[in-house]
């Protein structure tokens, strides 16, 4: 890394509108044409580039909404357990389910009500949304609007494992609601392993004869 500023050093910085940042460039420009301290070039380069990640993520996050009308919501994933009878839902603190994850999917083409492609990240952007409901996963999204499908993966607890569970959203926000400064919270319940399997039976290995 320092070679390579050693390199820029008789560049000059890239153009920017944050007043400081571009003191700190043009500051760092001059230092490494001098035997400035490799640890203080470390530490100044890590802070800009930190500085200018943000800024371009920002800068991202808008050009693609006005792009490709994105749209933006909290999603709130919420597990729960159930009783012996599967009748009464028990709140699971997320950080308990590990591997919990989610993607989402386009509708199919011709079948609106099976999930089709998979949103593909360039479209996609995502941040993990502090001080959300508790006990619950929660992200603040940048995606396409309209009818989408969700699915869930790793529901279970460490060692415990079960198949994905798939959520139909009907209508996700689109850029008009982002535009109007409308930002909603979906609350999305997902049951763990344990609710899937609570109130079933274990069927003994063998042969199977249909009378």
């Amino acid at each position: 890394m320092l070679s390579a500023l050693r390199k820029w050093g008789d560049r000059k910085p890239y153009p920017c509108d944050c007043a400081d940042l571009a003191t700190e460039l043009n500051d760092l420009r001059h230092a490494v044409k001098s035997p400035a301290p490799d640890r203080w070039l470390y530490s100044t380069t890590l802070r800009i580039t930190s500085r200018l990640t943000t800024m371009v993520r920002e800068r991202l996050v808008k050009a693609r909404r006005l792009a490709i009308l994105l749209g933006e919501f909290v999603l709130s994933l919420e597990p729960f357990d159930l009783d012996a009878t599967g009748a009464d839902p028990r709140p699971v603190d997320a950080a308990d389910l590990p591997e919990l994850a989610w993607t989402l999917y386009y509708p199919d083409e011709v079948d609106l009500d099976v999930p089709g492609i998979e949103v593909p990240s360039e479209v996609l952007l995502i941040d993990r949304e502090p001080g959300g409901v508790a006990g619950a996963w929660s992200d603040r999204v940048h995606s396409p609007g309209g009818l989408m499908h969700l699915r869930v993966t790793g529901r279970g607890r460490a060692g415990r494992a079960c198949a994905p569970t798939w959520i139909r959203l009907l209508h996700l926000p689109g850029f008009a609601e982002a535009r109007a400064g409308d930002i909603p919270t979906l609350r999305v319940p997902i049951p763990t392993c344990q609710a899937t399997y609570a109130g079933t039976i274990e069927v003994p290995e063998g042969a199977f004869v249909d009378a």
